[in-house]
């Protein structure tokens, strides 16, 4: 079901950047869901086993959840007159999201019950927003790879095809960092837990 959900939110978001299909050419997107279990019957037994066992970040830094992606392309060439060009390209976003699992013990206060949904909800706002933050760089790959520049030479071309991917990856880590500060990794949107 949350994978479902992050799908449906990344196909809304979806389409060329201006909100149309780019000539048929979609990115290809794989989403998985992992979960790691937490305990407690209240706010701050909860808040300190994600505090403990959350997903810990590439650079180190341990978070409630993540959302790791990956993109990769592919293409191949043709020739004209007067050089090379990218007669098809491919891209693909594989993202994985890790988030917790809370079963309320049959004891649980409602208003536990209550702010873990609020919490949880808020908390796939916030990931999916990484998600789409990836989605729309990828996108923005293929759709320049596809614009069918010319180049003198096919090492001119595998330049071109290998920068774009990389501007690719180096525009969505700094937008998703930006996104991040924003938002307070996602307290301003609802997702913190109070420890109470």
């Amino acid at each position: 079901m949350v994978a479902a959900l992050f799908q449906l939110t990344i196909l809304c978001a979806g389409g060329a950047q201006n909100g149309t299909a780019s000539a048929g050419r979609i990115v290809q997107v794989s989403v998985r869901t992992n979960f790691y279990d937490v305990t407690g019957s209240n706010g701050l037994a909860i808040r300190r086993q994600i505090a403990s066992l959350g997903p810990v970040s590439p650079e180190g830094k341990r978070f409630d959840a993540y959302t790791d992606w990956k993109t990769k392309w592919d293409y191949t060439y043709d020739s004209a007159a007067n050089g090379f060009y990218v007669s098809s390209a491919a891209v693909s976003l594989d993202l994985i999201f890790t988030l917790p699992r809370w079963t309320a013990p049959k004891d649980t206060d409602r208003s536990v019950l209550n702010e873990w949904k609020a919490y949880f909800a808020a908390l796939m706002v916030h990931e999916s927003g990484h998600s789409n933050v990836a989605w729309q760089c990828t996108d923005k790959l293929l759709n320049n790879l596809n614009r069918k520049n010319i180049y003198g030479n096919r090492t001119e071309l595998k330049e071109f095809v290998e920068t774009e991917g990389r501007k690719c990856l180096a525009e969505a880590k700094e937008k998703n960092l930006i996104y991040d500060k924003q938002t307070d990794n996602g307290a301003t949107q609802g997702a913190r837990l109070r420890s109470r």
